[in-house]
């Protein structure tokens, strides 16, 4: 998604600088173009932050639930199991 973000960036670069029409006020338009082009690059860093800051977030969670099963003990009796490890029927 964020390379998607630069390709259109720059390909939005390339279209304003190589407009060749005449139009009233043309440099006003070219640089609400490029202040286009720039919001567009700050929204893409801004997603790929959240997308970065997520991954961290879901790292340390997974990390902290894993260490917490590991200081779990459960009291519970085991059944007789078959070779396969399901439970037998034998009760």
């Amino acid at each position: 998604m964020v390379c998607l973000y630069g390709a259109i960036c720059f390909l939005h670069t390339l279209i304003i600088y190589n407009d060749e029409s005449n139009t009233y006020n043309k440099s006003y338009w070219d640089s609400l173009g490029y202040a286009e082009v720039g919001f567009q690059g700050l929204l893409g860093l801004l997603h790929a932050g959240m997308a970065l800051l997520s991954c961290i977030a879901v790292h340390q969670w997974r990390r902290s639930k894993k260490g917490a099963m590991a200081d779990y003990t459960a009291d519970v009796e085991l059944t007789p199991s078959t070779k396969d490890g399901r439970a037998s029927d034998l009760s």
